[in-house]
């Protein structure tokens, strides 16, 4: 199993410690280019494209894949680059988990958003992933963090992802 870092967080984390201005509430596009660079950077290193993939690349609400989102939830025209990069990645994907609108809204080191932005935002994701992966998107419907991972395993396992974690059992395609 191989997880993708979560490089926006982590890039809002490095900035602030260093007084640097890569932040999103400063200049979201450039942001957004950092993100999308480090990610594809990461999937390069994992992936040629027609080779056989070693993972099952599973995304969750938070992922480069969102950024169009912002700039749409901003009224802005989505950044070509990022845009044309994320189109050129969109092949790994296998499974896209959508979560339920947020129902449990907190702070921590790295938001930066207030609620009603993060709401806005969340539903705005949420469009723009169904519409990148319209047969890939698994729709969770459950609010608490037990049951939402009980209910994304359980999603995962029935799509035909994840088999090559359970006893017994072959992965298929």
């Amino acid at each position: 199993m191989y997880v993708i870092r979560d490089w926006a967080r982590e890039i809002i984390i490095e900035q602030k410690a260093k007084g640097g201005n890569l932040l999103p509430w400063i200049n979201r596009v450039a942001f957004e280019r950092e993100v999308v660079r480090r990610h594809v950077r990461e999937y390069e290193n994992l992936y040629t494209r027609g080779e056989e993939k070693k993972y099952d690349v599973i995304l969750e609400d938070g992922s480069p894949f969102i950024a169009p989102a912002y700039a749409e939830a901003d009224g802005e025209p989505p950044d070509e680059w990022i845009t044309g990069k994320l189109r050129e990645w969109a092949w790994i994907v296998d499974a896209a988990i959508l979560t339920t609108p947020l129902n449990n809204y907190g702070t921590d080191n790295a938001r930066w958003e207030n609620k009603q932005y993060a709401l806005k935002i969340h539903e705005t994701i949420r469009k723009h992933i169904n519409k990148t992966f319209p047969n890939k998107t698994i729709q969770l419907t459950t609010k608490t963090p037990e049951a939402r991972l009980a209910e994304t395993l359980g999603a995962l396992v029935k799509a035909g992802l994840l088999l090559g974690f359970l006893p017994n059992r072959e992965k298929q395609y």
